[in-house]
């Protein structure tokens, strides 16, 4: 286990998902959580070896056991009497992400990229779908991820979190599209909003504040980002402001 919770990719996803938003949502959803006997067989053990350490996420090598920590290359295995796991990079929640597939059962490992409820928190939108997608060329067919329940059809799983996504970035070139149609036709320049403009336009004005500043404005926000990777959005600075409007290269 390695300690992320003051650098690299937890502090990049704590700046864009404000998880403070969801302490009520995340406290029903675990009070719906199925028991897993495995891990309520495994978890005094865990505590045992770890006992020692402090904070929310310590490296081993810090605890009792000091033992040295070592990096995975990407297509690294690991053997032994019938089981193999292979490594796979998958940058995307964190820019250190790994899947380890376990070839025998053509099963993946899914980490933190796809779970077993509900979706991922990431660091990198772009970077994410593109691990995906990777993800899915190995055509593993079940998944064990770090949280939830097994997912017993993973490619369909994967395919689900891609499509959404996809449909949010629809979403929001549409939206682009339509306010930038009704701004040139007032006469008003080329339609740019703010990012909270934008949420606005998309969801309306009676959102409750702390959903849509700790949330959406930060997830719109890195939608843009992917989007602007691509050419198909671009932004104007206005009073140190940035404004998103959408590409027309016709």
């Amino acid at each position: 286990m390695t300690s992320t919770a003051n650098r690299g990719g937890y502090r990049q996803i704590n700046k864009t998902l404000n998880i403070c938003v969801f302490e009520n949502y995340l406290d029903i959803q675990q009070s719906r959580l199925p028991h897993l006997n495995d891990v309520e067989q495994l978890g005094p053990r865990v505590i045992r070896v770890l006992g020692q350490n402090r904070g929310k996420s310590a490296l081993v090598r810090r605890g009792s056991l000091s033992i040295p920590a070592k990096g995975f290359r990407n297509g690294q295995r690991f053997s032994v009497e019938g089981a193999t796991i292979r490594a796979v990079h998958s940058p995307g929640h964190s820019h250190d992400h790994m899947c380890f597939i376990l070839e025998e059962e053509n099963a993946m490992f899914t980490g933190d990229n796809v779970l077993g409820h509900g979706t991922s928190a990431v660091e990198l939108l772009s970077l994410w779908m593109s691990s995906l997608r990777k993800m899915q060329s190995h055509n593993c067919a079940v998944g064990y991820p770090a949280h939830g329940e097994v997912i017993t059809d993973l490619p369909a799983k994967i395919n689900g979190e891609l499509a959404q996504k996809a449909r949010r970035e629809r979403q929001v070139l549409q939206t682009l599209s339509r306010i930038k149609r009704e701004e040139r036709s007032a006469g008003r320049g080329k339609g740019s909003v703010t990012v909270k403009q934008l949420v606005t336009a998309m969801h309306g004005d009676e959102l409750d504040s702390e959903v849509r500043e700790l949330a959406l404005e930060p997830f719109i926000d890195e939608v843009l980002r992917k989007l602007a990777e691509e050419d198909k959005v671009a932004f104007e600075l206005r009073r140190g402001e940035k404004r998103w409007f959408g590409v027309d290269f016709t």
